[in-house]
């Protein structure tokens, strides 16, 4: 133990710059972790909002064709039922 203490002070200002340097790269990569994060919710977020304006509009217009079709379906049943 004693010579792990005389090491240590020996270069301690090695040491050190290595625990600062360490230090700086898992700030730095933790940084850009977040950034990360919070670019992809955005990009999620918006991708979500994009596909729910696409459905309400597919569901409009399926919601429009039925009516469509009902409404010409039943001319052509009263057409047929007329023409008996």
């Amino acid at each position: 133990m004693a010579e792990l203490a005389s090491t240590l002070a020996k270069h301690w200002p090695e040491l050190s710059l290595g625990l600062i340097i360490l230090y700086a790269f898992i700030a730095l990569l933790l940084t850009v972790l977040v950034f990360i994060g919070g670019r992809l919710q955005a990009r999620t977020k918006t991708a979500i909002e994009r596909l729910t304006a696409k459905i309400a509009e597919l569901a409009e217009r399926s919601a429009d064709m039925t009516r469509s079709k009902s409404t010409d379906a039943d001319s052509t049943e009263r057409a047929m039922r007329r023409s008996w």
